[in-house]
């Protein structure tokens, strides 16, 4: 299934489609058969999550830098 590498009458042919797409009752049978095509997310890491994350991550590294500064003697 690594469509990318084919060309497009070949992915065509083997997805059993053409160029004009499918037909309101092709495309009803294959909701039916596949489902939907979505992704499902991870709750802990989806979407903004991951971002204070990595910000929360950073901030900790240029504190400690910080703090190595202030308490050096010039």
């Amino acid at each position: 299934m690594e469509y990318y590498k084919q060309s497009s009458s070949e992915v065509l042919k083997q997805t059993n489609t053409s160029e004009k797409g499918l037909t309101h009752s092709e495309a009803k049978e294959r909701l039916e058969k596949y489902g939907y095509n979505e992704l499902k997310q991870n709750k802990k890491s989806a979407g903004m999550a991951v971002i204070p994350r990595n910000l929360q991550r950073s901030n900790g590294h240029r504190t400690r830098n910080c703090s190595a500064c202030t308490t050096s003697t010039w």
